[in-house]
C-alpha cells in the first residue's frame, strides 16, 4: 500500500513537473507568435533554443515514468502468485493436520476399546474363578483400577486432543482470510497501478502531440530565421489553437 502511494505521488510530482515545462514551451510559443515581427535572427534562434530544452525535458522524464509503472504492476502480480500459494499451503497444512488428528483419535479409540474388552474378559475369568482365590480378585481389581486410570487418561488426551484441533481450525481460519485480505488488496493496487499506466500512455500521447505542434513551429521559425517572411495573411497557430 505504501508503495502504491510512493508511486502516486511520484506520478503526481512528474505530471506536475510535465505540466511546468508545457506551460513553459506554451509561453515561448506565444512570446514568437504574439512578436515574431519585432525579433532579430538572434532573438529567434534565442526562443528556439528556449522551446527545444522544455519540449527535450518533458520527453526525457517519459521513459522513466513508463518504465516505473510496468516494474510496480510486475511487482504486483509476483505478490499476488505468492499469496495464492500461501492460500495452497496453508489449505495443505491444514489436511494434514486434520489427518493426523483423525488417526491419532482412530488409535486412540482403538486402544481403548482392546483394554475395554480385556477389562470384561478379566472380570468374566474372576467370577467363573472359586470365591477363595483371593489373590485372583485383587488381581483383578488392581487391573480393573489400571483400566480406569488408562481411560481416564485416554479420555482427558481425546479432550485435549480435540481442543487443540479447534484450535487449529480457528488458526488455520484467520490465516485464510487474512490472506484472502491480502489477495483483494493486492488486486485493488493492481487496478491502481493499471490506471497510472494507462496515465502514462496519455501522456505519451500528449507529448507527441506537442511534438508535433513543434516541429510546425521550428518550420516557421526557421524560415524566419533564414529571412523568408510568410506572407502577411499567415498567422501561427499556438498548441491551444489560437
Amino acid at each position: 500500500g505504501e508503495a502504491v502511494r510512493a508511486l502516486a505521488r511520484s506520478v503526481d510530482q512528474i505530471k506536475s513537473g510535465l505540466s511546468s515545462e508545457l506551460s513553459k514551451a506554451t509561453e515561448c510559443i506565444s512570446e514568437v507568435t504574439k512578436n515574431t515581427a519585432g525579433f532579430s535572427a538572434d532573438r529567434l534562434w534565442s526562443e528556439h533554443k528556449a522551446f527545444q530544452s522544455a519540449f527535450e525535458a518533458i520527453q526525457d522524464q517519459l521513459p522513466t515514468l513508463t518504465e516505473l509503472l510496468r516494474d510496480q504492476v510486475a511487482a504486483a502480480q509476483e505478490a499476488r502468485a505468492l499469496a495464492q500459494s500461501l492460500n495452497s499451503e496453508a489449505a495443505a497444512e491444514r489436511g494434514r493436520r486434520e489427518a493426523d488428528l483423525a488417526r491419532r483419535l482412530a488409535e486412540a479409540g482403538a486402544a481403548l476399546e482392546a483394554e475395554r474388552a480385556a477389562a470384561a474378559a478379566a472380570a468374566r475369568a474372576a467370577t467363573e474363578k472359586e470365591a477363595g482365590d483371593r489373590r485372583t480378585i485383587e488381581l483383578m481389581q488392581q487391573q480393573k483400577e489400571k483400566v480406569e486410570n488408562k481411560l481416564q487418561e485416554n479420555t482427558q488426551i481425546i479432550e485435549q486432543l480435540r481442543q487443540k484441533n479447534v484450535e487449529l481450525e480457528m488458526e488455520l481460519t484467520t490465516i485464510v482470510n487474512n490472506n484472502s485480505k491480502i489477495s483483494d488488496e493486492l488486486s485493488q493496487r493492481q487496478h491502481e497501478k493499471e490506471d497510472l499506466l494507462q496515465q502514462a500512455e496519455q501522456l505519451k500521447k500528449d507529448l507527441h502531440q506537442q511534438k508535433e505542434e513543434y516541429a510546425h513551429l521550428k518550420g516557421r521559425v526557421d524560415l524566419l530565421v533564414a529571412g523568408l517572411q510568410p506572407p502577411a495573411s499567415c498567422t501561427l497557430e499556438g498548441s491551444d489553437g489560437s
